[in-house]
């Protein structure tokens, strides 16, 4: 049986994790360090709780549609919960989970004006709610829709439903309780009680969706993991997580149940429990299911060979970093007449990718550009540089300042 100690301990060591795990002036994060894309003005229910959220932007990225997603750090996660817990299903076996590399959650779910933006109508049933509720009445095969178009509009990004797995970690953010910060309460429905101040559920909703970001958010600054609506998660249902976990799913079945997480407006605090789990078929649409995405940054692999091997290595993206070496072997004063310095900071063979890389170089103030390099076998890399400078010296000064963004780069001659 876990002891109240217990849960202290657990909760402690995961904050450890946190602030172990949050990108420091010594990671490399490339260009994916927390940026706002520049675009359209965000909603005042968006922008509610400014006092949560500022302790976490410097661990926040927001898209074009200022939809919100903050670094989850890697950890583990004994998923589902213990026999003893009240409300417990036969489904909710506990399985010890590795969250093997952090990813980016989004702080709320896609709201109605989110949807509306990338597909152009409202499918959902309380559309009088507003453009800040949740939108709902969406199947699983929809969110996987929108993903498709909501991708084409942030090339910095992959976008993807949660596993139930990240779900899960995310909603206990490193409690082992039934609800995220609290057990059960005598009174469910006490006002008093944590998840009254977390959710919104059968006793406190009126029986409907209600503005995402309300209530408050849990230690990672994430909001309305319990209540409002359900979420979709993209993993196929399996009556054992460890199915999953094993690889003993079709995860591309096209008529297979998925998961189903959270809980809804309408329903008691035995269905928001943490470890609760449901499924669905793929098409089914309902008032009481939406979703919120994950976000994974689309690192370059960026590694330069020297000028005279020529461009050589396939050029790839990768969800890993492998920064290039910010150092230079010519002398700072070295400047040759008809050669110029400048910073290159990746190469690719996807131009939109170069473009899209330069033009936010540009937004931080740098002389940002990209250029053109044809291999004798006819492949052509987009190189993404920085600057034209008269000397090293020069190009030292501004490469000092990318590594502060930590934006890696190397210095060459020409």
């Amino acid at each position: 049986m876990v002891t109240k100690i217990q849960k202290l301990i657990r909760t402690i060591l995961f904050l450890a994790i946190l602030l172990i795990s949050w990108p420091s002036s010594n990671n490399t994060l490339a260009l994916d360090s927390v940026e706002t894309i520049p675009g359209k003005d965000q909603n005042q229910s968006e922008r509610s709780s400014d006092q949560h959220q500022k302790s976490h932007e410097k661990n926040m990225y927001i898209n074009q549609l200022g939809m919100r997603f903050v670094l989850v750090p890697r950890g583990q996660l004994m998923m589902g919960s213990p026999s003893n817990e009240l409300g417990r299903t036969i489904f909710e076996v506990q399985n010890e989970v590795l969250i093997e590399k952090p990813f980016y959650m989004q702080t709320t779910e896609v709201t109605q004006r989110q949807w509306k933006e990338v597909m152009g109508g409202n499918p959902s049933y309380f559309s009088n709610c507003g453009d800040n509720c949740p939108v709902e009445n969406i199947s699983w095969k929809d969110v996987q829709k929108f993903i498709a178009k909501l991708q084409s509009l942030d090339s910095a990004s992959i976008y993807r439903l949660p596993t139930e797995a990240e779900w899960e970690f995310t909603c206990r953010a490193g409690s082992a309780t039934s609800f995220s910060k609290s057990d059960w309460s005598t009174d469910p429905c006490d006002q008093n009680s944590v998840l009254h101040e977390i959710a919104w559920y059968s006793c406190n909703s009126d029986n409907k969706t209600h503005h995402v970001g309300k209530k408050s958010p849990n230690i990672l600054g994430i909001y309305d993991m319990h209540g409002n609506v359900y979420e979709w998660c993209q993993d196929v249902y399996a009556a054992n997580y460890a199915q999953i976990l094993q690889g003993d799913k079709d995860d591309t079945d096209p008529i297979a149940d998925r998961a189903v997480r959270s809980c809804s407006f309408n329903d008691t605090l035995i269905s928001c429990r943490a470890a609760a789990r449901i499924n669905f078929k793929p098409d089914i649409r309902s008032r009481v299911i939406g979703f919120r995405l994950v976000r994974e940054p689309v690192y370059f692999k960026i590694k330069m060979p020297s000028r005279s091997e020529g461009l050589k290595n396939r050029s790839e993206y990768v969800k890993r970093v492998i920064p290039i070496s910010s150092k230079s072997t010519l002398a700072d004063n070295s400047a040759q007449k008809g050669r110029i310095t400048f910073l290159q900071v990746a190469a690719m063979i996807n131009e939109k990718f170069a473009d899209d890389m330069a033009t936010r170089l540009r937004q931080k103030g740098y002389p940002a550009y990209k250029a053109k390099n044809k291999k004798a076998n006819g492949e052509i890399w987009y190189l993404v540089r920085v600057g034209q400078f008269t000397t090293v010296a020069k190009a030292k000064q501004v490469q000092a300042k990318l590594i502060k963004e930590n934006i890696d780069s190397i210095i060459i001659e020409e």
